[in-house]
């Protein structure tokens, strides 16, 4: 009899995505609008750190993500 094992990885760690509003537009969706140039996705938490106070516009097509966090 063989006997095997499959262990499957989590494909991602949830990250913290900080709005720096780096891109000349104000779309959530953009890279360049979030710290680490890359746009949240499901599962990641998010934060408007308020040091940084340019506009955002929400436009991502996910709403599951982890905490979302906006600092005065």
């Amino acid at each position: 009899a063989i006997l095997a094992f499959s262990i499957i990885a989590n494909e991602s760690e949830a990250r913290t995505c900080v709005w720096d509003g780096g891109d000349a537009g104000a779309l959530a969706s953009t890279a360049a609008n979030w710290d680490t140039d890359t746009a949240p996705i499901a599962g990641d938490d998010i934060s408007f750190d308020g040091v940084n106070d340019d506009a955002c516009t929400w436009d991502l097509a996910t709403n599951s993500f982890g905490t979302f966090t906006i600092a005065a």
